[in-house]
């Protein structure tokens, strides 16, 4: 059956029965003289636009535009598409919206895009790949991610992803199972392990030390470069104190150490406990313990050797090489007795004296050694219990000083006379 209202130009037409042969009814029109075929076909229930065999209800060769609001009540299934707004709703089950590649082997995306360029795209590789979320910033577009909650009043942001890679928490992170960070870790506020006290160890690597810092939870104790601390801190290696170490209980140091040379004195067995090595300003020489500079005055505070608990005895002398700290200051005092034994300033080395009594010569002169290994820079003298009697050091040598005795009345040396003095030589 065909209809014309303009014979060539203008008509339609329906054809039932024409090939293939399970067609049953073609509609087709001319427009303008050109000849469109299979307009709109049924078969077998079906229904077709522009082509043949239709497989589904309807079945569309073509793009379909959809003005209105289109509801499906069960699966659409499409190899490409555009939708305005896309809303899947089931009344009775869950709204699915599945993409579907056609194997395994084959992407599946979501893209986001805006002026027609992909911004954004979520991708499905393959079947055993990870989904990946991909960001394409163009010009001075942000290619970043922003996830946000609710709580059923208010919305806020969550996290967010940089596009520096940076991953940015507004609240707290709970981690319940194991944490591996391949970079670097920066925190700019107090940090808290073990808040709960539970007995969970911490452990801090260096280069080529696996236990550089550890915390043994169980027995509340820290190590330096050993897993398991014998006290509140234990350090296995050299410990350098850079300012004042301020020990409010006793300090013990153990092992057996013997030989000369020992700081802390002797054992039951005769050895020295522990080896301390004498830091900037003291040295300790044939078990003599000597500060040198200028810093001795504050040396009491500085030095408290005790063997034990109940005090003991020091083996060795502390000398000093300056004469503005005393013995009595040197060491401190406990209840009653001095706590180490102290060296006294004339036996550092530092100043020899004496007294004489001696004839002097045919011209009044007295050569005595002083004994130091060096020509002193100053020599004292006085005569004792002669009053009239005054006498002077004329040469000074390395090896010793000669003195002139005059009478002070008459100003003549006294020659071939017994004289009492005292003497005082300085470094």
């Amino acid at each position: 059956m065909t209809y014309q209202s303009e014979p060539t130009t203008y008509y339609f037409q329906i054809r039932p029965n024409v090939s293939p042969s399970n067609v049953r009814y073609v509609f087709s029109q001319a427009n303008l003289g050109v000849f469109y075929d299979s307009v709109l076909v049924f078969n077998n229930g079906n229904v077709s636009i522009n082509k043949l065999n239709p497989a589904y209800k309807l079945d569309v060769n073509g793009t379909l535009g959809v003005t209105g609001a289109t509801t499906l009540s069960s699966t659409i299934s499409a190899t490409t598409g555009t939708f305005t707004g896309l809303n899947v709703t089931n009344a009775s089950t869950e709204g699915i919206l599945t993409l579907q590649g056609a194997d395994n082997n084959t992407l599946t995306r979501i893209q986001f895009k805006t002026d027609n360029i992909v911004r954004q795209e979520i991708i499905k590789p393959t079947s055993a790949s990870n989904l990946q979320f991909r960001s394409y910033p163009t010009g001075t577009a942000s290619g970043g991610y922003e996830f946000y909650v609710s709580n059923g009043s208010a919305e806020s942001l969550a996290a967010t992803i940089g596009t520096d890679k940076s991953l940015s928490l507004t609240g707290t992170l709970g981690v319940t199972g194991a944490t591996t960070l391949s970079g670097a870790l920066t925190v700019n506020n107090a940090t808290v392990l073990n808040e709960g006290s539970g007995d969970f160890d911490t452990r801090i690597e260096s280069d080529g030390n696996a236990n550089m810092v550890f915390v043994d939870a169980s027995t509340d104790r820290v190590g330096i470069g050993t897993a398991s601390p014998s006290n509140t801190l234990d350090v296995n290696g050299t410990l350098g104190v850079t300012g004042i170490a301020n020990f409010t209980n006793q300090m013990t140091i153990s092992g057996s150490v013997s030989g000369s040379n020992r700081l802390l004195g002797k054992n039951t067995s005769n050895n020295g406990v522990g080896d301390i090595t004498i830091g900037t300003g003291l040295s300790l020489t044939s078990n003599n313990l000597t500060a040198s500079g200028t810093d001795t005055t504050s040396l009491s505070d500085r030095i408290n050797l005790k063997y034990n608990s109940s005090g003991g005895t020091i083996s060795g002398a502390v000398t000093l090489s300056t004469t503005t700290a005393t013995p009595s200051s040197l060491l401190g005092k406990d209840g009653s007795n001095v706590v180490g034994q102290v060296t006294t300033l004339t036996q550092t080395g530092l100043m020899k004296a004496s007294s004489v009594t001696q004839n002097t010569s045919s011209v009044g002169i007295i050569t005595v050694a002083h004994g130091l290994s060096y020509t002193p820079s100053q020599v004292f003298v006085t005569v004792a219990q002669q009053s009239s009697y005054v006498a002077v050091c004329h040469a000074i040598t390395s090896n010793d000083m000669s003195f002139t005795f005059y009478n002070s009345t008459t100003g003549i040396a006294l020659n071939n006379v017994s004289v009492g003095f005292f003497w005082l030589a300085i470094k």
